[in-house]
């Protein structure tokens, strides 16, 4: 539509002002003054997806959110030179509303942080349609989160919260032992009785008519 074409652009303009801010010496006078700005912009792009959220009633990609994610996993790679990956396993499932809108959320923050911070050379987007979990995880095999970013861009606390608000758990640490510098795993798992949508039953009494109609009492 008209509104995610005009959200996808002010998105891309941010994405291009935060790369040629990270490229500033970091004692230009003028940092303080950018990122003040940055994070006026990133506060006024979250209001208008809320908005346009409630306008719409629904604006999670319950039917297909990997998706709504690989677009903006190849548009990172291409930007920052790093080769991005995606593993899906299990039969995808539509997911509840709430669940897929913070998923989506959680998996973007997750994904533009590796791709802008890690400094890593693959990022993989791996998600799990398991019959008991619904899990979603952000690899990278970059340096890892002990030399932590600047204040404010790595949002762990805003996407804890989104996980818990929808009854499920995020995890943050090393991206395994396969890595040579350890790298960063991002993982939220939500469990399946929360996850998924559950298909309409039949009323009642279509169903006892098929049976009828089965020759079943």
């Amino acid at each position: 539509t008209l509104h995610d074409t005009l959200m996808q652009s002010v998105q891309a303009l941010l994405m291009l002002f935060e790369h040629a801010r990270d490229r500033l010496p970091r004692d230009c006078p003028d940092l303080p003054l950018i990122d003040r700005t940055l994070d006026q912009a990133r506060g006024a792009l979250r209001e208008g997806r809320d908005e346009l959220s409630a306008l719409r009633g629904a604006a999670a990609p319950a039917q297909d959110l990997v998706g709504a994610l690989v677009p903006l996993g190849h548009i990172l790679g291409e930007q920052f030179g790093v080769r991005f990956a995606v593993q899906v396993d299990g039969q995808r499932r539509p997911l509840c509303r709430d669940v897929a809108q913070e998923a989506c959320f959680i998996a973007r923050e997750a994904l533009q942080n590796a791709f802008r911070h890690a400094r890593a050379t693959v990022v993989t987007l791996e998600v799990a349609y398991a019959a008991d979990v619904f899990a979603l995880r952000v690899r990278d095999d970059g340096r890892g989160i002990t030399q932590a970013p600047r204040p404010g861009h790595w949002g762990l606390a805003g996407m804890r919260e989104r996980a818990a608000a929808i009854g499920g758990r995020l995890d943050i640490g090393s991206g395994g032992a396969t890595t040579a510098a350890g790298g960063t795993l991002v993982a939220l798992t939500v469990p399946a009785v929360q996850a998924y949508e559950r298909p309409a039953r039949r009323p009642w009494w279509r169903r006892l008519a098929r049976n009828v109609a089965a020759g079943q009492p």
